[in-house]
């Protein structure tokens, strides 16, 4: 999930943030270099389910997908260094797993479970919000810096927005639907006002899989919900009747959201619709190298300012499952892959960043025979 540091950078970039896609003297983008650091302890029979590093990068989390177990390491030896099991945290998978701010804690949802604080040292429940959010799933959601406040993409139940300190559900949109893209930035504008938006996007679904609707920009304090692609000419829109899932991602500190889409099955390659976020009108689409997309994307701030994301191609239940990790940026000329890394170079099941985008976990598992292992990776930009 994205973490937003738009503020510390505010200065250098707010004017390329408004300027426009003509921005490539401004900033440079380089494509992220992966350098194995550590394997970590252990292997998981199917995967590793959420993968995430503490705010200080001195641990990492991850779900085991078939023994259920909480487990978090010591990223400097690769160490086990505390586990939970299901009988004590209660959970058959996570839809959401992350560290507090002060890595004590470790949030956990799912489905309509309350969502759960869990003291991961003392291996124990320490606070409980009773959600509900969906009883089918939370597809996408992300937090704001303080984690104060919560935003979930649910797949029978909207759009929802939580008050943590209050514990309760303080607003809803698009009640009914399927959000599977969730994305929060908050940004200054030079006349000192504070904007909060959330860029959202839908799972289309049969029998109504019809490109309306499907994704927009709600301005958080008004309660304004803009949809947006509805100008995307015909022959740029995914074909519809097939499952399209669609995700959110803000670039330049708010200047752009970034929509990626993949269908299931998979018949057409991947993309990535461009919008404006001030005027909200489409700007580009981009077709990735593969069809699906293995995971949620990231945009990386600096010192890359590109969008990371993992893709695979499961067309052919035949053949080994091929995945890449490609690296998309916004150029003059419209977006553009500046690198991509084939599964021979970094075979990624999921993979996730730290704050800083200066190291990545990633769960890999070569075949669906073989368990799945997690590794650290160094992230440094590419010469």
């Amino acid at each position: 999930m994205s973490k937003n540091f738009y503020s510390i950078l505010l200065t250098a970039v707010l004017a390329v943030c408004l300027a426009g896609p003509s921005i490539s003297q401004e900033i440079a983008p380089a494509p992220p270099e992966f350098t194995l650091h550590k394997q970590l302890e252990g292997t998981d029979q199917f995967s590793w389910s959420r993968p995430t590093f503490s705010p200080d990068s001195k641990y990492v989390a991850a779900f085991a997908h078939t023994g259920k177990v909480v487990t978090v390491w010591d990223v400097a030896s690769g160490k086990v260094v505390g586990t939970v099991k299901p009988e004590d945290h209660g959970f058959d998978g996570v839809d959401g797993f992350e560290f507090s701010n002060d890595g004590t804690q470790l949030l956990m949802m799912r489905s309509d479970k309350p969502l759960t604080y869990m003291d991961w040292k003392a291996g124990k429940v320490v606070k409980t919000i009773d959600m509900k959010a969906d009883p089918r799933k939370i597809i996408a959601y992300d937090f704001n810096d303080d984690m104060s406040m919560l935003f979930l993409g649910t797949f029978n139940n909207g759009l929802q927005v939580w008050d943590l300190k209050a514990g309760k559900k303080v607003k809803s949109f698009l009640e009914g639907q399927a959000v599977s893209g969730v994305d929060y930035t908050t940004y200054k504008t030079k006349d000192g006002k504070v904007h909060r938006k959330i860029g959202w996007a839908r799972a289309l679904m049969p029998p109504n899989a019809k490109f309306e609707n499907v994704a927009g920009i709600i301005d958080l304090d008004s309660g304004a919900n803009a949809t947006v692609l509805k100008d995307v000419p015909a022959d740029k829109k995914p074909p519809e009747g097939s499952m399209t899932f669609l995700q959110t991602n803000w670039q330049w500190g708010g200047g752009y959201l970034l929509v990626s889409y993949y269908q299931i099955p998979p018949k057409i390659p991947a993309g990535i619709f461009v919008i404006d976020g001030k005027t909200k009108e489409f700007v580009n689409v981009y077709e990735l190298a593969q069809k699906t997309l293995n995971f949620q994307p990231k945009y990386l701030w600096k010192p890359y300012y590109g969008l990371s994301i993992s893709t695979n191609d499961m067309s052919n239940p035949m053949q080994p499952v091929k995945t890449g990790t490609e690296f998309i940026v916004w150029t003059k000329d419209g977006m553009k892959t500046l690198d991509n890394i084939d599964e021979s170079k970094l075979p990624v099941q999921s993979i996730n960043y730290n704050n800083q985008n200066s190291m990545a976990v990633v769960s890999q598992k070569k075949t669906m025979q073989t368990p799945a292992s997690i590794y650290v990776y160094k992230v440094t930009p590419k010469k």
